[in-house]
């Protein structure tokens, strides 16, 4: 999914950050996240602003993301 081209061009303007859940407890809790995958998008106070798990191909990924 984020090998395809349309998905890296719209997440060019955000900063990305993968996470290995079972080894990072502490943000794996912080984030409440019960399956991988889990997309979070958060704004600079750390607040959720969107959220969603389990695998998605890019038109489903691009399509969740919607305006964002």
């Amino acid at each position: 999914t984020f090998k395809d081209a349309n998905v890296k061009g719209r997440l060019d303007r955000y900063i990305w950050l993968e996470v290995d859940g079972p080894v990072r407890k502490d943000l794996r809790e912080k984030w409440n996240v019960e399956g991988y995958p889990t997309y979070i998008f958060i704004n600079y106070k750390e607040e959720p602003l969107k959220r969603d798990s389990g695998f998605k191909d890019a038109d489903q990924f691009l399509d969740w993301l919607g305006s964002y």
